[in-house]
């Protein structure tokens, strides 16, 4: 009987895990995504203001990385609800 419960709570764990990495990747890739965009309309985000401390090709490098990462993150968990 333990080792049921053990085993519904560890099932649990898993697929809230799943499911907060999915949503975490959608987030990271939508404000990656919206980041790349809005510097061509000439808006900034207020989010990622700090990247551009670095000068402009490290500032697009991390644009890019962070929506590179929400999209895998998105890509990897998202069948596994």
């Amino acid at each position: 009987m333990w080792k049921r419960s053990h085993s519904s709570i560890h099932s649990l764990s898993i697929i809230l895990l799943t499911h907060f990495m999915k949503e975490l990747g959608l987030g990271l890739f939508l404000i990656g995504l919206l980041s790349l965009v809005l510097p061509f309309v000439g808006l900034k985000s207020m989010l990622l203001t700090w990247v551009d401390q670095w000068g402009p090709t490290m500032a697009w490098t991390i644009r890019g990385g962070i929506t590179l990462l929400g999209l895998v993150l998105y890509l990897a968990f998202r069948n596994r609800d």
